[in-house]
């Protein structure tokens, strides 16, 4: 599968682990877990030799993972409705409040039109659905070439700049 990861289509280089019961083996290779399977296995995840990552559903928020964020290098945001706007709000505190480095991903219900305001809050990874052209959609980072408003990225808004 491909994303968009930092204005670039690349191949995706992990794989969402389905919750499961038996917690006891994990697969090699990168992973991200669902809160509850963090929740349940936290102890054995963390020995893995693999990098690990966390999926957070529209419904579970950024304080039930905040003592642990040191243990994510990706965050998957998941926007299912694409109407629930929370984790706009989540990559935000991730990149301002709490200096979060790693990936953040959008997962979901992920539409073209919100890519900017994604990456404008913090967001630096999108995975789309099969039925949308990435390299189309990278086009959505061009559409405004100033901004007025302070962001989680790096880029000052207009009034700052000399």
């Amino acid at each position: 599968m491909q994303i968009i990861k930092d204005h670039k289509v690349v191949n995706d280089q992990w794989q969402y682990l389905a919750e499961k019961s038996d917690t006891s083996m994990f697969p090699d290779g990168n992973i991200i877990v669902t809160l509850k399977t963090w929740k349940t296995a936290k102890e054995r995840l963390i020995t893995r030799q693999s990098k690990l990552g966390i999926k957070l559903n529209s419904d579970e928020l950024l304080p039930e993972i905040v003592d642990d964020l040191d243990c994510f290098e990706l965050i998957s945001l998941d926007f299912t409705p694409y109407k629930d706007g929370r984790h706009f709000s989540t990559a935000r505190l991730l990149r301002e409040r709490y200096n979060y480095k790693g990936e953040i991903r959008a997962t979901g219900e992920v539409l073209r039109d919100q890519l900017l305001y994604m990456q404008r809050v913090g967001f630096n990874a999108f995975e789309l659905d099969s039925s949308q052209d990435l390299n189309a959609a990278l086009t959505a980072f061009d559409e405004f070439s100033t901004a007025y408003q302070p962001t989680a990225n790096p880029h000052s808004p207009f009034y700052q700049r000399k």
